[in-house]
């Protein structure tokens, strides 16, 4: 064993450098021409070009969360109103005699419901807010909400009308609700429940 050891460090390349020489350049590191005094040999490694690397802040790498839950845990207590919200865009669409924009033909009733709650300019700002919030989805996720929330459709149904899996309907609907809450919450579409109403409407969910 002791025989191999040696043989090993005889093919190794160059002589093993002593203590002084160690700590000579340690000391000379950074001092112009110290090396040369020193009498240190230079190996290859060393005219290796030197890499710096920006650290990420605090370790981590930083960006926006994925999802909407991600950025707001309680964002799922709005999906009910978010869909109620979405079934009257359609209602108030089709009283201005065309189909939503996502669905996208026009279409002309013979008879228009009459809506007292609201005047006819107010449900047209309200349908022109929804529709600048779907906009900011791309034409699937669109289409699955037109499919789905607006004409009523199964998942089983949409997913052959969208030519996809049911998986990703299921996967994909309840975040397309999430991101479209986040939307109404911020044109205002939607207020903020109080946190003493969010804590009852989660507890009653988890009962």
């Amino acid at each position: 064993m002791s025989e191999s050891l040696q043989w090993i460090a005889t093919e190794a390349e160059g002589p093993e450098p002593s203590i002084e020489a160690v700590h000579a350049m340690v000391n000379c590191e950074g001092k112009e021409g110290c090396e040369s005094e020193v009498g240190t040999e230079r190996n290859g490694w060393q005219d290796l070009p030197v890499h710096t690397f920006p650290a990420a802040e605090d370790g981590l790498e930083t960006g926006e969360p994925e999802t909407a839950q991600d950025r707001n845990p309680d964002i799922w207590l709005y999906r009910k109103r978010t869909t109620a919200l979405l079934r009257r865009y359609m209602r108030f669409s089709l009283e201005a005699g065309r189909l939503p924009s996502v669905i996208g033909r026009e279409f002309f009733r013979a008879k228009i419901t009459s809506y007292t709650s609201t005047t006819f300019e107010d449900r047209v700002i309200f349908v022109h807010d929804v529709e600048t919030c779907l906009e900011r989805f791309d034409p699937f996720d669109q289409q699955i909400i037109a499919r789905i929330v607006l004409q009523e459709h199964d998942h089983e149904r949409a997913a052959g009308l969208l030519q996809c899996t049911r998986k990703t309907i299921e996967r994909r609907m309840p975040e397309l609700l999430d991101e479209m809450s986040e939307e109404f919450l911020r044109v205002g579409l939607l207020e903020e429940l109080p946190r003493k109403q969010r804590a009852q409407l989660a507890n009653a969910f988890l009962a």
